[in-house]
């Protein structure tokens, strides 16, 4: 078995799930006992300093969206930059933290315009042994590559399902175009 971790899961039309309606999913673990990652493309209505404050009883000055990571409730995990505030690094430069104290250092002092990303999650998405396998096998999710652009991309919910999903298209058909022959004159084809 190949981990997929730090790949990219985007949803296809056969996927009829609709916790999953044109999600990207950044996986952030998988192995033989399943895969676990989150919707990256899910805002909420909530803010983070609203959540915060709901869990911790304290105030928080940071003002960005919570996500909904998909529809298995868990604990609150952040998605950073921060290497300081790391508890396990998905892809070159992006970590995870779910520790208490980590989250409060990266979401309390977040400053909007700190050199560090941070993107705030509740819920997960989850798979046990087998079962992401089994939905890839039935065409319900392309993979592709993950990077801190995806992660981190702001602007409406569809948006990073319609680019991810571009630019796999792009890699699909890129070499079938290369090989196709081009006369020298067109008026040949």
């Amino acid at each position: 078995m190949q981990s997929l971790q730090g790949q990219l899961l985007v949803a296809t039309t056969r996927l009829i799930d609709p916790n999953f309606y044109r999600t990207v999913v950044l996986i952030i673990q998988h192995d033989e006992e399943g895969a676990f990652g989150v919707v990256l493309n899910r805002p909420s209505r909530k803010s983070v300093s609203e959540l915060w404050e709901e869990i911790c009883d304290e105030p928080c000055g940071h003002a960005g969206p919570v996500y909904i990571g998909g529809p298995v409730s868990g604990p609150v995990l952040a998605l950073h930059t921060d290497v300081v505030s790391s508890q396990d690094e998905i892809l070159p430069g992006l970590f995870l933290a779910a520790d208490r104290d980590q989250l409060r250092r990266l979401i309390c002092d977040h400053n909007e315009d700190a050199r560090h990303l941070v993107r705030v999650y509740v819920g997960y998405s989850g798979w046990g042994p087998g079962q992401l396998e089994k939905e890839l096998a039935e065409g319900s999710w392309h993979v592709a590559s993950a990077s801190l652009d995806d992660v981190f991309m702001e602007g409406e919910c569809g948006g990073l399902w319609e680019t991810v999903t571009r630019r796999l298209g792009r890699s699909v058909l890129a070499p079938v175009l290369d090989a196709v022959p081009v006369p020298d004159d067109p008026s040949l084809n």
